[in-house]
């Protein structure tokens, strides 16, 4: 205040005002700005401080991120008398938030990788000078668990191996992912074996293991590489079993070599030891290979068995039969034992392939080579797919030559298991077997469920299966040309399944699947059919059957389903007090009513049901026969269209009735004519019957025949019409129309019928007919 006032006059009197105003703020700026390290694994909740005191009356907070132009994070007291938070919006899935209570700061309630970076905390005061904290916050990002590949680069998951004895084996270990870069271990059982390790330009470490010339004892040996970046959590981890191959270490056959009668059958049974896999066997015969009946391993592998029967012939002497033992690991390395005897053998065949199988794509040309060994020669070569017989097919492309076969362009249907089988006079001999995956593009599976019933506001999980060579890598799913995001729907090697809800009519229709894999993208997709699916129809063209005084039978007709299962509920209810008598569930529109009291009246009420609710119901009104009715005049409920049928049918009877009268009237009124020989003949008689007349007479006859059936039929009529509603039956308590009751009428069977009843055709308001025989009327 002073410097002011003795300057007021001088002409820099502006300049030196500035000069203390900027080296106070400097000051200022400086006392209150420190730096703080704050270090969280991703995924922990975390607290990045900054100080604060609500007794120091803070009225302005601003939290920045570098890099960020703008505050992320503000609470504003300025013109309040509390503080008013506000966040970006880029930043509001975040779940941050300003906790003032001590320790005070920005709170992340789960961290992210993506959090990391330099923050800035600043707090103006209403007295104080302005306060600044600088935060240095470092995300530790765990490392997933590391790979393991071998010397050729192929992933190692559990089982390492097998390696031959005496070979030397290299293993990586790789971490792609973690921040910062962790460190890689090897450890064998737990024993550090190597701790040196490096990152290549991609920003994968990497450590490299080498095993020294493997021996028996390193078999089962368990290796583990550990990553490792931080000391709050857990290292990842991958182990791997070590496999060894051992070779045989003896082989003999088993017994005293002795001379062999010819014609006699004999069995030389040849044991190896120490080789794991158990030694394979094989018969020689002067040099030729012959096959083997049985072969045995013990419990441990360590001992493997082999039998050779054998019918020696006079043309075997001095021929020798030696059994041998290998370990297809180790090529080249044969043990084996001899006896001189005589011996002819079946064909011996071994299957080769080019390309090698695991490399074969669709379309290319496969060579399959068929190389036997045999004692007499072959005399036939054929070949297997999945143990059927091939032909030779020019048009197919499957094409045969001596010991070879050749598929061109070959497909995904001729993947399998292939051999080859040579014969001669002592029988045939099967090769390996050589199976084939064919790599082709991904194909919809067949008998798959592609229409699904769905109801508005239902999700349904819509599946997708695929055929195909390798596993499939991605899945896409395709609406109306709008692909789905890839978190609506889950991926499996060979499936797919898609969430989906279709909230209007616009949402059904026709949804694909396409999927790939290595060799390509799928051609034709596979398509699935939404149908809106909803509450089923009512039963109707109910029918009542096997009435009695205590029981009777319901069957009714079931509409549409909703598109979805549907099961039907009866509800049984006492006419008079409209108690409930019975419910009953089925899953058929048939229904049995029993142990009811004689001439019960009922009000049966019928629904269908599925998952999305259920139908309007079908009302009916039932009485069963009181004590007195027999049992024949008990009535059954028919369709009003099966009476009319037998109305149209007596209706045309009639009609050819009259016709036959009319015929019958003018044949007696015509003049007969007959011609007369002197000598009458069987064969041609005087008088030829008149057919016409002939055929009414049947006609007439029949009709009185059947008149009888035709009337006791219609005593057993009993017709239920419909409301106009959903009601079947008896008129229903609520009616109360003139109208609505003559609508429900009910038609009792006539007290008596006679052949002299005369009663003409009826119709009521609703359009029944009741419809009875004229005399002399019936039906065919």
């Amino acid at each position: 205040v002073f410097v002011c006032a003795s300057v007021h006059l001088n002409m820099n009197f502006d300049l030196w005002i500035c000069l203390v105003t900027v080296l106070t703020l400097r000051w200022a700026t400086t006392d209150a700005e420190r730096t703080v390290e704050v270090l969280a694994v991703a995924g922990t909740k975390v607290l990045l401080p900054c100080e604060m005191s609500l007794e120091n009356n803070p009225i302005l907070i601003l939290w920045y991120k570098k890099g960020h132009g703008t505050p992320i994070y503000t609470l504003d007291a300025r013109g309040r008398d509390h503080l008013v938070h506000w966040q970006d919006e880029t930043y509001t899935q975040k779940n941050i938030f300003f906790k003032t209570q001590s320790p005070s700061g920005l709170l992340f309630d789960q961290v992210r990788a993506s959090d990391e970076g330099e923050y800035r905390c600043r707090i103006d005061f209403k007295s104080l000078p302005t306060r600044n904290t600088k935060i240095n916050f470092t995300v530790i990002v765990p490392p997933d668990r590391p790979v393991i590949v071998d010397h050729k680069g192929q992933t190692v998951e559990s089982v390492l191996g097998p390696y031959n004895e005496g070979t030397t084996v290299r293993i990586t270990c790789l971490a792609h992912k973690g921040h910062p870069k962790p460190r890689l271990t090897w450890w064998r059982e737990n024993a550090l074996l190597d701790s040196t390790y490096s990152v290549t330009s991609s920003g994968t470490v990497k450590n490299e293991l080498t095993i020294q010339r493997l021996k028996r004892s390193d078999l089962d040996s368990v290796f583990t590489c550990q990553a490792a970046n931080n000391n709050v959590t857990v290292p990842a981890s991958r182990s791997v079993k070590l496999d060894v191959n051992f070779e045989p270490e003896e082989v003999k056959i088993l017994g005293i070599s002795r001379p062999l009668s010819a014609g006699k059958s004999y069995e030389l049974q040849c044991q190896s030891l120490g080789s794991r896999p158990p030694a394979i066997f094989t018969w020689w015969l002067n040099g030729v290979e012959i096959p083997s009946e049985e072969y045995s391993v013990t419990e441990d592998g360590s001992i493997a068995k082999t039998v050779v029967k054998i019918t020696p012939s006079s043309e075997d002497t001095s021929k020798s039969i030696t059994c041998r033992a290998e370990n297809p690991f180790f090529p080249g390395l044969v043990l084996q034992d001899s006896w001189i005897l005589d011996i002819q053998y079946v064909p011996v065949a071994s299957l080769k392939v080019t390309p090698p199988p695991e490399a074969i794509t669709v379309s290319q040309q496969v060579l399959f080579e068929c190389i036997v060994s045999s004692n007499p020669r072959v005399y036939r070569i054929q070949w297997r797919h999945n143990g059927q017989f091939l032909s030779h097919n020019t048009s197919a492309g499957i094409l045969m030559f001596n010991r070879t076969l050749v598929l061109r362009d070959i497909t995904r249907e001729q993947s399998g298991i292939y051999t080859c089988v040579a014969s001669n006079i002592e029988g045939d001999g099967e090769s390996n077997l050589v199976s084939l995956k064919v790599k082709s593009m991904p194909v919809c599976k067949p008998l798959q469920k592609t229409v699904y019933n769905v109801a508005r506001g239902e999700e349904v999980s819509v599946a997708c299966e695929v055929d195909g060579y390798p596993e499939v890598s991605k899945f896409q799913w395709e609406y109306k040309g709008r692909n789905f995001p890839a978190g609506q729907f889950s991926s499996e090697p060979f499936r797919s399944v898609l969430k989906y809800r279709p909230m209007t009519e616009l949402d059904y229709g026709t949804v694909t699947c396409v999927a790939e894999n290595s060799v390509g993208q799928q051609v034709v997709p596979c398509s699935y059919r939404l149908n809106p699916a909803g509450r089923p129809d009512s039963l109707s063209n109910c029918t009542v059957g096997n009435v009695s005084e205590t029981s009777l039978r319901l069957n009714c007709d079931k509409g549409f389903n909703g598109g979805l299962p549907q099961f039907f509920i009866m509800e049984v209810f006492n006419s008079s007090n409209s108690a409930i008598v019975t419910n009953v569930t089925s899953t058929i529109p048939t229904f049995f009513l029993n142990d009811m009291d004689p001439g019960s009246k009922l009000e049966v009420s019928l629904y269908a049901v599925n998952s999305m609710g259920r139908s309007p119901p079908l009302v009916l009104h039932l009485q069963t026969l009181k004590p007195k009715e027999r049992a024949s005049t008990q009535k059954t409920v028919i369709p009003l269209t099966s009476l009319s049928v037998l109305i149209s049918v007596a209706a045309g009877v009639l009609c050819i009735i009259a016709v036959c009268t009319v015929i019958l009237f003018k044949l007696k009124r015509k003049p007969k004519k007959s011609k007369r020989r002197d000598t009458p003949e069987v064969d041609e008689p005087d008088v030829l019957p008149d057919y016409r007349e002939t055929f009414c007479q049947e006609l007439q006859e029949k009709i009185q025949e059947k008149q009888m059936y035709f009337q006791e039929d219609l005593k057993n009529v009993y017709v239920i019409t419909t409301m106009k509603s959903h009601s079947i039956g008896m008129k229903p308590k609520a009616l109360s129309s003139s109208e609505d009751e003559e609508t429900f009428r009910t038609i009792d069977p006539p007290p008596e019928f006679s052949e002299d009843s005369v009663v003409t055709p009826l119709l009521n308001t609703r359009g029944q007919i009741i419809s009875h025989l004229k005399h002399g009327s019936d039906v065919i």
